[in-house]
């Protein structure tokens, strides 16, 4: 019902407000004059003034009864008092624009249909606590100077449609907490300054997009902490300022679709993260490409526990610049069910990790693409992936990762599904650690520069790999200490190692323990330079199944210690070094070290195998085992390998030779090694006993060792016929005499009988019975006779008892 009274103190222009409100049109008090600027609204004079009781009775009904449809629409005009529509409850729209209110706005537990604010100067706080609007709320273009630090209070409200707060200043902070919108919340170009908290949205709800971008601005720190948007989250070209804390804090956002810090996003922040995204939700991608994220006292992006049901892409100029220990960019525990893409982007920390992303989950792949410069510090690593799961490929090409003070990349136990590539230009300084990882492809590194001047350039004790390693061609890994690129322990499927290695300081490539499924390949422009005692090259214990090779053009170099150390490794088919290996060692333990080591065939050249000096290496072979002969060499050129490029004496080579000749049906051969085996064990005074060596010297030339008993047989037959020749010259000389027994006794005895005492005196066990009736006189032949006969006697027992002995093997056991 109209009231009358009301109606009669209206004022001229209020009453031709309420004409316009009845015929639907506009009251405008601008005219032609441009939009007014708040300097002109202040001194606006009498002529635009309405009292704010009277927009309140319009909506109300009080001074008009039948409204038009589209309701109040005012322009121009100074709403005196505060515009106070608490409790209201109306379907008249409100729509003021370009107007003046000194007082502010009051909102609280309205239920209006569309409202409108648009393009005015507002000099106290609006609110709009509980408030309901059924249409859309709007307050684009205006500007908001409350004398207090709130300009806008709006907890709990409800928006049927869209809030629209595109152009909007903000003098002081707004508050959104748990408000509802059904359709869009729209800030484009929105500006909002407070020294602490500028815009606080925490639990709000969005039906459809929220739109920070275009030059959306906020000076103070930006709350939607466990906010729910139904659609697009668009922060394109948004710049989130805080001197005190965060610029902006998500945690526990929620996104249906996807989240763009697009093109000049940009956040300044302090404290615990510039951006934080804690355990937030992304149903779509997130895109920062040429975001820039800036936090000089902590990190700048915090994002632990964030699930991305589609891409993180970290595009092209993104800039992350944080401090400390926690990272510069945060991804603890996130999950990324798309790709995670950082190309052309930089990720800078002075302090600490550039990005810490442990526990990351990646349902697809994870690109580290051309111009990616991550540059972190400390013992955590620049990059660290510790225990990352990626379901697909892994690759970082073009990219630069430093660290100065710990290791580039650190990835423990992380597992990738599909390939591991370093490729096309990446420079890396600092260790890259893939400490028990696992690669369900193949692990490529190739045309990259590793470096670390603390350790190794390639840390990957442990790791496994299904399919391939493959170090290719350009490859440059240069590190310190125990192994510039270390494999101990790894599992892999096959290895084929191109590039160059160095260690001025300890070992270059380390394998030790190392398993390999089927080949491992040294291949053509292979170089490995290092340093010490366990050698340029170690694959100490390794276990290959298939063949192991070292072909063409392979250098391996170390001034103080062996070339190659495969002590005690184990090959289940073919050793293989063939022409092109070069290898160049010094000092005791030899160039090139097989002690130990199981092959199936054994194919080495050793023309290139030298000392520093330029002479032929030395080789460690005590305990190499293999089957057949070595294919390189004949048994007399690996006999001299044995005596001549060995440091030490060892029986087992000679015993393995020796076995394989005797499995090859070449019995002298296996003598011939058995003997020499003897001659440098003499040679290198391994026998320390003066006796036990003159008997050894004796053996082998009475008996070769024991290996050729027929020496012993020969000078048997000797001492035979020295005998028979002394018993029939001498004794025909008058030595020999029949006996009184003999049938003519006293003459000399016949030339049988004379052979016949020569086969007595020197044929031991074998008697002819001559002795019996032909005996030495007492002349000076026949004292001859005897004495030589009894020294023969000795010497023939000798010679017979070291043949039995050489025969049966007894002197060789000695």
């Amino acid at each position: 019902m109209v009231d009358e009274m009301a109606r009669a103190t209206l004022t001229e222009l209020e009453a031709r407000l309420i004409e316009s409100v009845r015929s639907g049109t506009v009251l405008d008090l601008t005219g032609d004059r441009p939009r007014p600027s708040g300097d002109e609204m202040k001194s606006w004079d009498s002529a635009h003034d309405i009292r704010a009781w009277v927009i309140r009775d319009l909506l109300t009904g009080r001074l008009l009864d039948d409204p038009d449809p589209r309701g109040v629409r005012l322009c121009g005009a100074r709403v005196l008092d505060r515009m106070d529509l608490r409790g209201v409850t109306s379907d008249v729209p409100l729509d003021l624009l370009d107007c003046h209110l000194p007082g502010g706005v009051e909102l609280r537990d309205a239920k209006l249909r569309d409202v409108g604010i648009r393009r005015c100067l507002v000099e106290q706080v609006v609110v709009a606590v509980r408030t309901i609007i059924s249409g859309q709320l709007s307050f684009s273009g205006s500007r908001f100077n409350a004398t207090s630090h709130v300009c806008l209070i709006a907890d709990g409200l409800r928006v049927g449609q869209d809030l629209t707060l595109a152009g909007l200043t903000l003098d002081g902070a707004a508050r959104l907490v748990g408000a509802r919108i059904g359709g869009r919340l729209v800030a484009s170009g929105t500006v909002a300054r407070s020294p602490g908290i500028a815009i606080d949205a925490d639990g709000i709800q969005i039906g459809q997009d929220l739109k920070l971008d275009r030059n959306f601005t906020a000076n103070g720190t930006v709350r939607l902490v466990g906010a729910q948007v139904g659609g697009e989250f668009d922060a394109t070209a948004g710049t989130f300022t805080s001197s005190s804390g965060s610029a902006l804090i998500a945690d526990g956002l929620k996104v249906e679709q996807s989240l763009i810090l697009g093109r000049g996003f940009n956040a300044t922040g302090a404290g615990a993260g510039a951006v934080r995204l804690t355990g937030a939700h992304i149903g779509g991608r997130i895109s920062a490409a040429a975001a820039t994220i800036d936090n000089p006292a902590g990190s700048a992006l915090i994002a632990d526990g964030l699930r991305v049901d589609q891409d993180l892409d970290f595009g092209d100029g993104f800039i992350a610049t944080g401090d400390g220990e926690y990272g510069a960019v945060r991804l603890l525990g996130a999950q990324i069910a798309g790709l995670l893409i950082l190309r052309s982007a930089q990720l800078v920390n002075t302090s600490g990790p550039a990005l810490y992303a442990d526990r990351l989950q990646v349902g697809q792949s994870l690109l580290m693409l051309a111009g990616l410069d991550v540059r972190g510090a400390g013992g955590q690593g620049a990059l660290r992936l510790y225990a990352a799961q990626i379901a697909g490929s892994l690759m970082i090409s073009g990219s630069t990762i430093h660290n100065a003070s710990g290791p580039a990349i650190s990835a423990g136990q992380m597992g990738v599904g599909a390939d591991m590539t370093l490729q096309a230009g990446l420079i890396v300084t600092g260790a890259v650690r893939l400490w028990h990882a696992h690669i369900g492809g193949s692990l490529n590194i190739r045309k990259v520069s590793l470096s670390s001047i603390s350790g190794p350039a390639l840390d990957a004790d442990g790791l496994k790999v299904d399919h391939d390693l493959f170090l290719g061609v350009e490859l440059i890994a240069s590190g310190s200490g125990d192994g510039a690129v270390r494999f101990v322990g790894a599992k892999i499927g096959d290895g084929s190692l191109k590039g160059t290695i160095n260690n001025p300081t300890g070992t270059a490539l380390l394998c030790d323990g190392m398993e390999v499924a089927n080949y491992f390949y040294l291949e053509d422009g292979f170089n490995a330079t290092g340093s010490g005692s366990h050698g340029a090259v170690s694959l100490l214990n390794a276990h290959i199944r298939g063949q192991l090779g070292a072909t063409g053009a392979v250098c391996l170099s170390n001034q103080s210690g062996p070339a190659l150390n495969a002590a005690g490794m184990r090959v289940e088919l073919d050793l293989l070094i063939r022409a092109g290996f070069a290898a160049v060692g010094a000092g005791e333990e030899g160039v090139v070290r097989f002690d130990g080591t199981q092959v199936r065939t054994l194919d080495i050249e050793l023309d290139q195998i030298r000392d520093t000096s330029g002479r032929p290496g030395d080789l460690h072979v005590d305990g190499l085992e293999y089957t057949g002969l070595p294919e390189q060499q004949s048994v007399t050129e690996w006999l001299a390998v044995l005596a001549h490029r060995t440091p030490r004496y060892a029986a087992q080579p000679y015993r393995q030779l020796a076995a394989a000749t005797q499995a090859a049906g070449h019995d002298g051969d296996t003598r011939r090694i058995m003997i020499a085996q003897r001659e440098d064990q003499l040679r290198r005074r391994t026998i320390t006993g003066k006796s036990d060596r003159i008997w050894v010297r004796l053996t082998g030339f009475l008996l070769g060792y024991g290996y050729q008993p027929w020496r012993a047989l020969l000078g048997l037959l000797v001492v035979i016929g020295a005998s028979v020749a002394l018993s029939t010259i001498v004794g025909g000389h008058g030595g020999l005499r029949h006996t009184p027994r003999a049938a003519v006794p006293n003459v000399s005895c016949t030339m049988v009988e004379r052979v016949g005492v020569g086969l007595d005196l020197s044929v031991p066990l074998i008697r002819t019975g001559a002795r019996d009736i032909c005996t030495t006189t007492a002349t000076a032949a026949g004292d001859t006779v005897a004495v030589a006969g009894w020294i023969l006697q000795m010497a023939a027992w000798a010679f017979a008892t070291l043949f039995i002995a050489g025969f049966t093997g007894a002197v060789r056991k000695t």
